[in-house]
């Protein structure tokens, strides 16, 4: 069930222009993304202003599960998350 939500996902962030073909792994890493950051969200909400694991959850971490997600997708592909540039 969890795969078949995911799949729903991935196509709608698919680019439709020429040279961009269809990758169903990363189609389905997308929407597991999608509600990874979505469960992080929700326990984020529900909890206690104590909690510390949601206590500085924000849009690196946010970011940070999505880039974990497109790392599993393609392993042998360099995806880096570089923050703080300037």
């Amino acid at each position: 069930k969890l795969l078949d939500a995911a799949t729903l996902f991935g196509p709608k962030l698919q680019y439709q222009c020429p040279g961009f073909m269809a990758n169903k792994r990363q189609w389905k890493m997308c929407g597991m993304a999608v509600i990874d950051v979505a469960q992080h969200l929700k326990r984020y909400w529900e909890s206690d202003s104590n909690d510390k694991e949601f206590k500085d959850f924000g849009w690196r971490r946010m970011f940070e599960i999505i880039v974990r997600w497109r790392q599993y997708s393609e392993p042998n592909d360099p995806v880096v998350w570089v923050d703080l540039l300037s």
